[in-house]
């Protein structure tokens, strides 16, 4: 679902100042009872500081069905949207902004936190849910969401207090324990509560959350908590030794599953075309946007269903739907001050998205510089440009790390579009300097759109089956989404905007130059 965003409330606690500098922005997950937050914060009495409450029920009642409620991605983008109108609305920074979560309230604060990569000035986790019975027509996907949070919590870098609740399940101790372990915060703290997890907040302990928050913010007072540097995560951290373990040779059930694709199947056209041109390919994308099952047999078109279904694929599709409206907004807003409108795409494959945006806006001049180099996504994209009749747009052949061999001299765009490129390079070095020749050839105010693949289910699997576009094992690097933003601003861009699918694997960004 498309989680609403709701209008800014008035500061639900003004404490010494209701118009300070500093913010705390509660998730509230009671969708059984009000959680009394106002006697909390008014407890808290954080000096120079607003609190505002973000009420997860205005969503649940937006939308779900009776067989399923909003996912847990849906509700992070929805907390995100609030968050963001917080600092914009009342003019504060996102590192003077501390956020709460109690219960499956602070799994969605961990799910924002880790996916979207802010920079807050600190994080309170309240006996986070990980293992909560919740049924699917209320939350779904919270399972996979902690999966995941347990397994890559060494993404999240803000300062982190944890307030435990030694009387949950033990199962869902134990996760706590997994996720504070893993934590890569350099501050982070853990205080246990001898009580259930659903008590923490409320009277009687109300005092002594409090407090704890409190002295855990006091601390933070001391000195500023700096960012960790991820340009070199390249060359050492968790990503960097997932990728070396990934270069090792896998098990014999992944050679089996290799020949079952190899032989039988290729009888689906999309996993025929994998093999044929790279799973990763301009060709092999075009075909999974257009998700359109075909093969030989009958067998071969359902495993082709099935190829078309797999996580990953639904959320390149998923990746096209935030990449074509996040274009679209971008050529509005550009039009407005400037015509025509023009873009360039550095590594445009079949330039799918790109021409099926500027075909959505016939009232704007675009003008569009569409490059590739393999001659088979160029006959792609110019076979869409004729049969949509798009005249403005230019294809032609370039090398998206060193855009001046190619590129007209001197021309300036726009808007500039770097998608599922990036990530098929390990390095950061060489993506470092595509991004500043990319700034270059933006005028000052142009916009970039940028993808990520911080997180893979399958990544394993595919390294040690698939093959990419040069025929080798497809063997990719996650980069956190943190470590691709910092990419970006050293770059000379200041990111304003992102969406990443419910599963947590492809982000789309917007920065400006």
């Amino acid at each position: 679902m498309n989680a609403p965003v709701h209008r800014l409330p008035s500061p639900l606690v003004g404490t010494a100042s209701s118009d300070g500098q500093r913010a705390l922005v509660v998730c509230d997950w009671s969708f059984k009872r009000r959680a009394p937050w106002q006697e909390l914060l008014e407890r808290l009495a954080l000096p120079d500081t607003a609190g505002f409450v973000w009420d997860a029920r205005r969503v649940l009642s937006g939308d779900p069905t009776p067989q399923r409620g909003p996912s847990v991605g849906a509700l992070a983008r929805a907390f995100e949207a609030f968050v963001r109108q917080v600092t914009l609305e009342r003019q504060r920074a996102l590192e003077d902004v501390t956020v709460l979560g109690h219960g499956v309230g602070a799994v969605i604060v961990a799910t924002w936190v880790h996916d979207y990569a802010p920079r807050v000035r600190a994080v309170v986790l309240a006996a986070p849910g990980f293992r909560d019975p919740i049924p699917v027509n209320v939350l779904a996907g919270l399972r996979g969401t902690s999966a995941r949070l347990l397994a890559d919590a060494a993404a999240i870098h803000a300062p982190t207090l944890l307030l435990d609740a030694t009387a949950d399940r033990r199962s869902t101790v134990a996760a706590r324990d997994v996720f504070f372990a893993r934590l890569a915060s350099v501050r982070k703290v853990r205080h246990p509560f001898e009580g259930p997890g659903a008590s923490l907040l409320t009277e009687p302990t109300w005092t002594w959350a409090a407090e704890t928050i409190r002295r855990f913010l006091n601390e933070l007072e001391a000195g500023p908590v700096p960012p960790p540097d991820l340009l070199a995560a390249d060359a050492s951290g968790y990503t960097y030794e997932e990728f070396r373990r990934l270069q090792a040779p896998g098990g014999p059930q992944f050679a089996a599953v290799r020949w079952i694709m190899r032989t039988l199947g290729k009888l689906s056209r999309g996993i025929a075309l994998g093999w044929e041109t790279g799973f990763d390919s301009g060709l092999s994308l075009d075909y999974v946007y257009r998700n359109q099952p075909a093969g030989r047999l009958l067998v071969g078109r359902f495993l082709d269903r099935v190829y078309l279904e797999s996580v990953g694929w639904r959320g390149i599709r998923q990746r096209r739907l935030h990449l074509v409206r996040r274009l679209s907004e971008a050529i509005v807003e550009i039009a407005r001050v400037k015509r025509p409108v023009e873009i360039l795409d550095i590594a445009a494959g079949g330039g799918r998205y790109v021409l099926e945006t500027v075909k959505q806006h016939p009232d704007i001049p675009v003008r569009a510089y569409l490059q590739d180099y393999r001659e088979e996504n160029l006959e792609a994209a110019r076979a869409l440009r004729e049969a949509w009749r798009l005249p403005g747009i230019e294809i032609a052949r370039g090398d998206a790390w060193n855009l001046e061999q190619g590129l007209p001299g001197g021309r300036q765009f726009d808007i500039g579009v770097v998608s599922g490129f990036y990530e098929l390079r390990p390095e950061n070095a060489p993506v470092l300097s595509s991004l500043r020749q990319l700034a270059a050839r933006l005028r000052s105010g142009g916009l970039l759109l940028y993808t990520n693949q911080p997180w893979h289910p399958q990544i394993e699997f595919i390294a040690r089956v698939l093959r990419n576009h040069e025929g080798r094992p497809w063997i990719m690097r996650r980069r956190t989404q943190l470590e691709m933003d910092q990419l970006v601003a050293t770059a000379g861009f200041t990111k304003t905007a992102m969406d990443i699918d419910d599963a947590g694997i492809f982000s789309v960004s917007v920065a400006r130059r």
